[in-house]
């Protein structure tokens, strides 16, 4: 079996960086322009009320505080409280985690989302080193073991999201501390009546790779079997193939130039918030590979630094510009438009230079407007959207084959009409059938409260809907 041969970066700084598990930490930084006594205040409860990620890996030191206090006790739901600037105290550590990690089977008030607790979850890290974290993870995933005890119906997405960010600890964590917590939480998982739960069969993969794919009847490799697997031949299977939902610098790394052009479709839906970082996690790569994803990101708000990067790299640019030129869709209209920033090489201004302008043609003397798509328009085709996958999935329930078009028919319509509202279309796809029903801002009852599906259907479907 070869060895993985990651990605190259410019320097050996970043390399390091995705070597620590990179984007999966924190840094805390007190210069931060959000941690201003102006602004602070302002900047916690944007943070608090969000949906989408705010800070990625930099975090602001005092709003992390606050965000920490809020998460650990469960009340940021009041918008009215104030909380620390300074960071918790590490006789906190423990409960907090065991309450973040359990809440969603307790059915307490509100959803956490998975970039939530991993976030929560690398700021104790940053105050109070990965060995303790670990140790309170463990701790918390034997409780929620005997919460779920013999459950097909788990629905703790945030524990499960967690599941990720347990595995870049365990990296970081000392050897004993590691080593003591993956000997647990292997014999945790290892009764079938527990992994009836996703939560732990997920855990399960994590842990045990392949041997653990199959066990749990999965029939593809997912993001938690091998972002911090040392299995090469998983990590190609994975990353050639990538099934996530959002761009994974981390696996563009892992899996070396094959792994850029199968994360085309998700540089393109990459939400407005998460341009900048996208750009700046891509800018460490030094591969022509990286120039098909640059030029996607180039064409988003937010997107000049990518135009700025592709034109400070003309030989990674006239490498593969050409070539993509050929490509259908966003990629190809994005590379005969790519026009380089002042300054640079005219070696690159040639080759992105536009054809000659084709004559133009006469306009249609009664050209038809398209129907602008309106919200309650949306919303109503939301709803015809779930009343048809629940009637098609149960005409076809347990064929594997006729489930999946089913699924994949389902995400493609989703997609349309969110596109149809110039929002990114992947976003909250998993969330809109399994969790809250939201594809724009009505909740609605979800496919899965009405399909109820068993372990087996909730892992085989929520797996096509990553």
């Amino acid at each position: 079996m070869s060895e993985r041969v990651p990605t190259k970066t410019f320097t050996s700084e970043q390399a390091a960086l995705f070597e620590r598990g990179y984007p999966y930490f924190v840094r805390l930084n007190p210069d931060h322009p959000d941690d201003s006594a102006k602004v602070r205040d302002k900047a916690l409860k944007k943070l608090i009320a969000a949906t989408d990620p705010v800070y990625f890996v930099d975090w602001p030191a005092s709003v992390a505080a606050g965000f920490a206090h809020a998460f650990g006790a469960q009340d940021r739901y009041d918008r009215t409280a104030s909380y620390p600037a300074e960071a918790p105290e590490v006789e906190v550590v423990v409960p907090w985690i065991r309450e973040a990690i359990t809440r969603g089977s307790r059915e307490a008030k509100g959803v956490d989302y998975g970039y939530e607790v991993r976030s929560f979850l690398f700021l104790l890290e940053a105050w109070h080193g990965p060995d303790i974290v670990v140790e309170a993870l463990v701790a918390a995933y034997q409780e929620l073991a005997k919460l779920e005890a013999g459950s097909d119906q788990c629905k703790n997405y945030a524990a499960d999201e967690a599941i990720v960010g347990l595995m870049a600890l365990l990296g970081r964590a000392t050897p004993k501390v590691s080593n003591a917590a993956r000997k647990t939480l292997k014999g945790l998982v290892e009764p079938a009546d527990v992994r009836k739960a996703f939560v732990f069969a997920d855990l399960d993969v994590a842990l045990n790779g392949r041997e653990a794919l199959t066990r749990n009847e999965y029939n593809f490799v997912f993001p938690v079997a091998f972002l911090f697997s040392d299995d090469p031949q998983l990590v190609r299977e994975g990353t050639e193939v990538f099934r996530g939902a959002n761009l994974s610098p981390r696996a563009l790394w892992l899996g070396g130039d094959a792994a850029f052009t199968p994360q085309r479709d998700l540089a393109r839906s990459v939400s407005a918030s998460a341009v900048s970082f996208a750009i700046e996690s891509l800018a460490m790569f030094d591969t022509p590979e990286v120039v098909q994803l640059m030029l996607l990101l180039s064409t988003k708000k937010g997107g000049d630094a990518a135009t700025d990067w592709l034109s400070a790299h003309p030989e990674l640019v006239n490498a593969k510009l050409d070539e993509l030129k050929k490509a259908k869709g966003a990629l190809g209209k994005a590379a005969k438009a790519f026009v380089p920033s002042a300054g640079v090489p005219a070696k690159v201004k040639a080759k992105a230079a536009p054809a000659k302008a084709a004559p133009a043609k006469a306009t249609p003397a009664k050209a038809a407007k398209p129907k602008k798509q309106t919200l309650k328009g949306a919303e109503k085709e939301f709803d015809e959207l779930v009343d048809w996958v629940v009637d098609e999935i149960g005409k076809v329930r347990g064929n594997k084959k006729q489930e999946e078009a089913v699924w994949g028919e389902a995400a493609d319509r989703y997609v349309n009409i969110r596109s149809s509202m110039d929002e990114p279309g992947e976003e909250y796809l998993g969330h809109f059938f399994m969790v809250d029903g939201v594809g724009l801002e009505q909740a609605r009852e979800t496919a899965w409260d009405r399909l109820k599906p068993t372990a087996a259907e909730s892992k085989r479907w929520g797996k096509l809907l990553e």
